[in-house]
């Protein structure tokens, strides 16, 4: 129950009319808002919510905050109104109000690559020990996070917050509205540079998640990535993991299970827990210890560690393997690329186990700005200096690679249709196909068109 006592406090703004106290809760939007709760109209660059302040209090009743400049357009409707100087900030500050109320422990992820994946995994461990409250799916921008935490009913014991970024600062405030106590950067790398400038823009934006977790709280640096390796913040407790580099957290393959994932041992600070992943590609296997040493800082026992990190599945659109009616597997790794994550992905296929054909299908790398052709070209030099059978690229950018390619089994198409055509006539029984490019260009069309 929100009061409008407590809202104004939040936000610092001021009652312009009282007709309800209370609030069963709060909407952003007009069209699914329920009886009896406060409206709060949001801007962006192509709508303002203040257009639709008239038909959320005529439908469900309850309340409104409104913009000081903007308060003509609600003097003859009914319902409470708070005037505030910004209807953006005072949804952050009402999420940052909710925030300090709750007696949980908070977990803040962010990366470059796998933070989804690690988070996921993280939940799935950690709600076998613990109640927990955690941001879905990829829900990990400022909307995203304040909403979640702005429906949050009671204390849970854990929250898990996944925090992404598009431009600069935007880490800082979803980590100065979160209040870490333990955060975590998987990794960095060339990824939204259209954005953030730079690699050094990247490694800047990413490392205010570090400088905001609560003093006294914990940071976890990733001792394998060059750009983290010796990070310490002397405010924080700093533990560092590696799979390559030691630490105080590390994870061992025992056994590479190809199409089945991997066996695994992971040593924390000398206890050792050995478990199985089903996860493919051995970039995931640092979520994987991300997810379960964070885990383990919260107290969850080894068993369940071990349990969880076994039950869970190949998030969906994430390296997630599926087998075709025809025979042939294929890896849908369509939910978006970067450099990195593009690298990867193609190197686990070039080591997968495969009675056919090894096939690529490769969608442009989006956001990546003045770098774009560069990292384009370095993609089709890597795919120049490994054996894939066929080779498919879609896309206005992703030309660059095909030039640098230059092999007789890469094709270049321009639409989706050209694509399937030839790819349907190649693909067999036996075959492996890895499909892979930025959300922008569907190329989650082509899985549910082959499978």
């Amino acid at each position: 129950m929100w009061y409008y006592k407590d809202i104004i406090s939040a936000t610092g703004g001021k009652l312009y009319r009282l007709k309800q106290e209370s609030f069963p809760g709060i909407s952003t939007d007009s069209r699914t808002i329920k009886e009896g709760e406060l409206f709060i109209p949001l801007k962006g660059k192509r709508f303002d919510g203040h257009d639709f302040i008239r038909d959320a209090i005529e439908k469900k009743g309850g309340g409104t905050l409104c913009e000081e400049s903007k308060v003509a357009r609600v003097k003859d409707t009914e319902g409470t109104i708070i005037t505030v100087h910004d209807t953006n900030r005072a949804f952050i500050d009402i999420a940052r109000f909710r925030r300090k109320l709750l007696d949980s422990t908070f977990v803040a992820i962010t990366g470059s690559c796998g933070k989804t994946t690690t988070k996921e995994i993280l939940v799935n461990i950690t709600k076998k020990a613990f109640s927990i409250e955690f941001n879905e799916k990829n829900y990990n921008n400022i909307f995203g996070v304040c909403s979640k935490l702005i429906s949050i009913k009671q204390s849970p014991k854990v929250g898990v917050f996944e925090l992404g970024t598009n431009f600069p600062g935007e880490i800082r405030t979803l980590t100065e509205i979160v209040e870490p106590d333990v955060s975590v950067i998987t990794n960095v790398n060339p990824a939204h540079l259209e954005g953030l400038g730079s690699i050094e823009g990247i490694l800047n934006e990413k490392l205010d998640i570090f400088r905001y977790t609560k003093d006294g709280g914990t940071i976890l640096v990733n001792r394998d990535d060059k750009l983290l390796t010796n990070y310490k913040d002397e405010k924080k407790r700093t533990l560092y993991f590696g799979i390559k580099n030691p630490g105080h957290f590390s994870l061992t393959v025992e056994k590479d299970l190809g199409w089945q994932g991997y066996k695994v041992t992971l040593d924390f600070m000398g206890e050792k827990i050995r478990t199985k992943t089903r996860l493919i590609g051995f970039h995931n296997l640092y979520n994987v210890l991300i997810a379960s040493l964070v885990a383990f800082i919260l107290g969850v026992g080894q068993d369940k560690i071990a349990e969880g990190v076994e039950e869970f599945e190949p998030y969906p659109m994430r390296m997630c393997p599926k087998r075709s009616k025809r025979g042939y597997t294929v890896i849908d790794d369509t939910y978006n690329a970067n450099p990195a994550s593009m690298y990867e992905a193609v190197k686990t296929l070039s080591l997968l186990p495969c009675e056919g054909k090894k096939i690529l299908v490769l969608g442009d790398m989006n956001e990546l700005g003045e770098y774009s052709s560069y990292y384009h070209r370095e993609l089709g030099r890597h795919i120049k200096s490994m054996n894939f059978d066929c080779v498919f690229l879609f896309g206005e950018k992703i030309y660059d690679a095909y030039f640098e390619a230059q092999k007789e089994n890469v094709f270049y198409f321009e639409d989706i249709q050209g694509l399937l055509e030839k790819l349907t006539s190649v693909l067999k029984e036996g075959d492996c196909v890895l499909i892979k490019g930025s959300r922008a260009l569907n190329m989650d069309k082509i899985v549910e068109e082959i499978i």
